[in-house]
């Protein structure tokens, strides 16, 4: 029993094996069709390698170890061994081809080694070694061919084709798929196989192609995320037919396969980008959008890994996984992008639905897991083309969508466009079109939206005045924003507030394309900013009213008091004679109070009405200086102080300027300085700064200084340093605060710096005009520094010389004022004649020996100017002094224009009165 199943099991083992009792002939009876070799092959698995060509023929030791082939192609399933294969063929004596080809149906990617021994003769042991495959360069083909081709001898007896396959490096297994070819049935296989080839470029490089002129055309990402696809795709099915060996690395097969090999990685990811991009990502849930992330990742990963392994097997099972990896996550995001109604996703779930069937029918087939068919060898280009194209007609599906949307979106913008109530206008500089919608046509009055003028440009369509400035900005900022101006419509010749926003876009090299804007009629809220401005300003002039008279009450009320109360004490019998000089000096401190404030209020109110004229007029600086000392020094020497003038050379001489009011403010300045230094010197500070152009006056005395919370309040209308100064000193509180009005008006300001109890120092700076040729004083000139000492000196020499008589004309129509002015000339021993206009003054100037002319200015018959002019015309050169009331500096450059030599205001101050006449003796 036991031998006997011993012999069964032996039995069918040799029935598996099939090993070969006798060598099968094929023999070739008709070579009209091709001749498959398959069921005449015998194989040898050799696992280690170690059989040579002398082995197999030389020693039947391993004639038992061949295996007749039984599939329909022969099949290595162990990638790793190599096997051995042998064919005996006899060609009937009626075939008699004139060549006679080995032809190898399968792709060349597929056969890394197959070396064969080809019989040239009728002798076995006269013949040639062939040694090609896919790792060998292209030169080792025996035929100038993309399939691997071998001429077989063309005879009636029987030979043997013995050799080998290995596909150790690749790892699929060895699969020869052997025919036998005549010479016309290799010409007419060749024609055929290149048919399909050049179907299969010529259809990817037309998509290519024309989806590369849109993209060129649109710019847009995924159509280039495609051509990166069907470049790689293109280069994928070149490798695996063999082009790329035979056409670009011909000599270099190790370098050709490893391009391959990163070419399909390469393909699969950029087609997971264009995924990723056709459906605009904003589909994608959390987890598909990190399996697309995954993808990414893992193209990088797997590019990195064949490029550093030499390992082609390695390199190859990475490439695979890699698409196993990706395939699916495509498959399920395309159904998912179905289910959700996502526009072109059918299209991409067909091209996908194809390219996944080639690719697994392909691999399917090259691993062996399916049988080998010439079909099958194609199905990976013929899913590359499939995809390519049902691709290309989903990026047109995608185009034509977004260009519906687009038109649909552009039509509602151009509805919106031409019912906005806002002017809404374009320009492009190329077409020079200006187009507009009917609200900025009726707000700037143009007939037609669309315009077409080859000497136009963005602003001819404003109005004129507005044209340039809108221009400037432009330029400048290269966008308008809510600039508001107003307009005069021609037709109906009524003004309206606009406002513009514009900007402009600008090429790569910065010339401007197109512009665009928004014109507002903002009248209606024009008209109501300005009624709210008239109503603030109304309650502000109010309050201001209210506050003006408020504080002119107190100011006004406190020397009418004092006049009024000691002027009842004075009159009073029981008063002696001490006590009422004392209270008519009360009297005459309060008038003269009283008059500054008067003063004062009539130059604030017309800086703060704005009639107060700023004239442009050329005048010497260092002779203005001295005038406001010569002004100055009474009162310096009345409390025996110190009055210096500096000036820093070098200095313009002549400035345009208002001499006048800058005269004012420096009075205003040095008379505070003066009032407030008990001991000694005022120091007045000239100077130019020629970098800013600004003229200062720094005057600095060793006054009472001011506290630091002073100095906030200090140029406050109605305001002084603090409460006990008025009493201390007098003044109004308007002095400073003028004198920054007219510093302003003028260009500059006021400053101060102070050190309490160790004096003050104010600043005043003006911006003058120079002329071209200014002249610039210089150390060496006769600019000296100012001193009141001899002035003083002077002024006491004269005071003495006033005892001899002289004859004044007083002319003024009112009898009290001449009795008045009358004695106080008595009293410094003059001869007062009298005249009550200007007839009777010119009558006795002529018929008088008149020394000095106190002249009113307002008289009847004729007035004081008047007179004077006569006077003057008549070559009259006594000295003239006009007496009024208007105490501007208008008025009194007015009087000297006419010809006075001076001016005196009323009411007459004694000390002034003195020097006029000081100046006859």
């Amino acid at each position: 029993m036991l031998m006997m199943a011993r012999l069964v099991f032996c039995i069918l083992l040799l029935s598996i094996a099939h090993p070969a009792t006798s060598s099968p002939l094929a023999v070739v009876d008709s070579l009209a069709t091709p001749f498959t070799l398959a069921p005449f092959i015998e194989y040898i698995e050799d696992p280690d390698r170690s059989l040579t060509y002398e082995d197999l023929l030389s020693s039947d030791q391993y004639e038992s170890r061949w295996v007749r082939n039984t599939l329909p192609v022969f099949k290595g399933p162990n990638p790793s061994s190599r096997y051995w294969f042998r064919i005996r063929i006899q060609l009937n004596n009626q075939v008699k081809p004139k060549t006679l080809t080995l032809h190898v149906v399968n792709q060349p990617g597929l056969i890394d080694h197959l070396h064969l021994r080809i019989p040239t003769a009728m002798q076995e042991d006269d013949y040639r070694v062939l040694h090609t495959g896919f790792l060998k360069p292209f030169s080792s083909r025996e035929i100038d061919t993309i399939r691997y081709n071998v001429d077989l001898p063309v005879q009636s007896a029987p030979f043997t084709l013995i050799g080998w396959t290995d596909n150790k490096q690749s790892g699929v297994p060895a699969q020869l798929p052997l025919t036998l070819l005549s010479n016309n049935q290799f010409i007419q296989t060749n024609e055929w196989i290149q048919g399909i080839m050049v179907s299969y470029y010529a259809i990817m490089l037309s998509a290519f192609v024309y989806n590369l002129c849109l993209f060129l055309l649109l710019r847009q990402p995924v159509y280039g995320f495609y051509l990166l696809f069907v470049g790689t795709a293109i280069y994928s099915g070149a490798y695996f037919d063999g082009s790329t060996l035979k056409w670009l690395l011909p000599n270099n097969p190790d370098l050709n396969i490893q391009l391959g090999l990163i070419d399909s990685t390469l393909t699969l990811f950029f087609y997971a980008l264009f995924v990723w991009h056709a459906l605009d990502r904003i589909y994608f849930s959390k987890p598909l959008a990190l399996a697309f992330k995954t993808i990414f990742a893992a193209g990088a990963v797997v590019s990195s890994i064949i490029i550093l392994t030499d390992n082609l097997a390695v390199s190859n099972i990475v490439m695979q996984l890699y698409s196993a990896l990706v395939m699916p996550i495509a498959v399920v995001t395309l159904i998912t992008a179905v289910i959700k109604r996502i526009p072109t996703a059918r299209y991409l779930l067909i091209a996908e639905v194809f390219v996944v069937i080639g690719v697994i029918t392909f691999s399917l087939m090259a691993n062996g897991f399916i049988e080998f068919h010439p079909f099958i060898l194609w199905s990976l280009h013929l899913g590359f083309a499939w995809e390519a194209l049902l691709l290309s007609f989903a990026l047109a599906a995608r185009t034509r969508l977004a260009q519906r949307a687009a038109i649909e979106h552009l039509e509602m913008y151009q509805d919106i466009y031409d019912k906005s109530v806002e002017g809404r206008f374009q320009y492009n500089y190329r077409t020079q079109v200006f187009t507009s919608n009917d609200a900025f046509c009726a707000i700037v009055n143009i007939p037609n939206k669309l315009i077409l003028a080859s000497d136009s440009d963005a602003f001819s369509y404003f109005p004129i005045p507005i044209q340039k400035e809108l221009s400037d900005i432009l330029i400048e900022r290269g966008f308008v924003k809510d600039f508001e101006t107003e307009v005069r419509q021609t037709e109906s010749a009524q003004s309206i507030w606009l406002a513009i926003t514009m900007q402009i876009e600008k090429d790569s090299a910065g010339n401007p394309r197109s512009a665009e804007g928004l014109v507002i009629d903002i009248t209606e809220r024009k008209i109501r900013e300005a009624e709210e401005k008239k109503r603030i300003a109304a309650e502000s002039s109010n309050q201001a009213r209210m506050q003006f008279f408020a504080s002119m009450s107190h100011e006004f009320r406190t020397p009418l008091t004092a006049i009024l109360g000691y002027s009842q004490i004075a009159l009073a019998k029981d008063t002696d004679a001490k006590d009422r000089m004392q209270h008519v000096r009360i009297i005459d401190n309060s008038a003269r109070h009283m008059l500054s404030l008067i003063n004062d209020v009539l130059d604030l109110s017309k800086i703060e009405s704005q009639k107060l004229d700023i004239e442009d007029i050329q005048c010497n600086l260092p002779s203005l200086c001295h005038d406001v000392l010569d002004f100055i020094w009474i009162l310096a020497s009345e409390k025996d102080i110190q009055l210096d003038l500096e000036l820093i050379h070098p200095l313009p001489k002549i400035i345009t300027s208002d001499p006048t009011r800058l005269k004012q403010a420096l009075i205003n300045l040095c008379s505070n300085s003066v009032k407030f230094t008990h001991e000694g010197n005022v120091l007045i500070t000239v100077s130019f700064d020629q970098d800013t152009q600004a003229l200062s006056f720094a005057i600095k005395d060793t006054g009472i200084g001011l506290k630091e919370e002073q100095k906030d309040r200090l140029f406050n209308a109605f305001t002084q340093a603090d409460s006990s100064t008025s009493r201390n000193f007098g003044g109004t509180g308007l002095g400073l605060h003028l004198s920054r009005l007219i510093a302003n008006a003028l260009g500059g300001d006021i400053s101060v710096e102070s050190i309490y109890g160790s004096g003050s120092t104010f600043t005043l700076t003006i911006q003058p005009a120079l002329t071209r040729d200014t002249e610039w004083t210089q150390e060496d000139q006769s600019y000296s520094s100012y001193n009141n000492t001899a002035a003083n000196q002077t002024l006491t020499n004269e005071t003495v010389n006033t005892q001899s008589q002289i004859n004044v004309l007083v002319a003024d129509d009112n009898d009290v004022n001449q009795q008045l002015i009358g004695f106080h000339l008595r009293r410094l021993d003059a001869n007062v004649i009298t005249a009550h206009n200007g007839i009777e003054a010119i009558g006795q100037t002529i018929t008088n020996d008149i020394d000095i002319i106190l002249m009113d200015m307002d008289m009847p018959l004729m007035d004081g100017l008047s007179a004077v002019r006569h006077l003057r015309t008549f070559n009259i050169n006594t000295p003239i002094f006009a007496l009024t009331g208007n105490t501007s500096q208008d008025d009194i450059d007015q009087c000297k224009q006419a010809g006075c030599n001076g001016h005196l205001a009323k009411p007459i101050d004694v000390p002034q009165l003195e020097a006029a006449i000081l100046t006859v003796q």
